[in-house]
């Protein structure tokens, strides 16, 4: 092979490595990588060890999912901890035999659904484009006209948002936390691809339209990673944005093309890989 054919061949394997680099993004994925060993689960003293990770150390409360999110536990904070592992309290196991699993992995949200928060809600279901679109309508302490309209991010459902209901809640807000088009829970997209906020904002703007008809006359969008590039889209493209008193963003991804150049460096892909996966 000449070296203009092997050029070729080498060109046509970066192609087709940044475009799965692409794909991994906007495809929203079947299942998340249990990327944690579970070293040892003592039901009695309602502790497990874990293997040390950036993760797995991190101070703080959190959901673990384990066995292929079959199961899944609420786990405290840190025992003791050394090279090797790490040892946590469980503070409960929801579902799952966490006895025989072998690996898990992280999340930052803690709460399955508002009746873990001990607060009344609603099942409700938005009106999208592409069919209805369950979400939980948490009302605030007193009535109130002031709702806050909570949207998940990237490859994680509603029940992300659950953390933000207490402080508005608090503050007089009544809580609507949505799903959205390829998230799981809400109707799929003809393609079954994530337009990172480009699209998905239509929902954002259906479910303020949904809060407008219940009576709501002050609305803030919060937003969280991918759903904070949502907000941000619905805040200069819906035609009720003139009701937004407020926004708020959790790690927001405010640049796409940073965001993924990012995330590329992270996986120590060369730099002609990560311009080919950007957009």
């Amino acid at each position: 092979m000449g070296l203009a054919g092997a050029g070729a061949v080498v060109g046509i394997g970066l192609a087709a490595i940044s475009a799965v680099v692409a794909r991994t993004v906007v495809i929203p994925p079947s299942r998340r990588e249990d990327d944690i060993r579970i070293l040892r689960y003592d039901a009695h003293a309602r502790t497990v060890t874990l293997a040390a990770t950036p993760d797995s150390t991190l101070p703080g409360d959190y959901s673990f999912w384990f066995s292929g999110d079959s199961g899944h536990a609420r786990i405290g904070e840190i025992i003791e901890a050394d090279r090797v592992g790490v040892t946590r309290e469980v503070l409960a196991v929801d579902f799952g035999d966490l006895e025989r699993a072998r690996r898990g992995r992280f999340s930052g949200w803690f709460w399955l659904t508002p009746r873990d928060l001990g607060v009344p809600y609603e099942n409700v279901a938005i009106t999208t484009p592409l069919g209805a679109a369950p979400a939980w309508f948490v009302p605030a302490e007193a009535d109130a006209d002031r709702w806050v309209i909570q949207v998940h991010g990237r490859a994680v459902r509603r029940a992300e948002t659950l953390r933000g209901v207490a402080p508005f809640r608090a503050a007089g807000y009544h809580s609507l936390l949505i799903s959205y088009r390829n998230d799981g829970e809400a109707p799929r997209s003809a393609d079954y691809r994530y337009a990172l906020g480009d699209r998905e904002w239509v929902d954002v703007d259906a479910a303020m339209a949904y809060a407008i008809a219940r009576g709501a006359r002050e609305i803030v969008l919060m937003g969280w990673s991918m759903g904070g590039a949502t907000v941000l889209q619905a805040l200069t493209r819906s035609p009720r944005a003139a009701l937004v008193t407020g926004v708020v963003l959790d790690s927001p991804v405010v640049d796409w093309i940073v965001t993924l150049d990012f995330q590329a460096r992270m996986r120590r892909l060369p730099g002609i890989v990560r311009w080919g996966s950007t957009p």
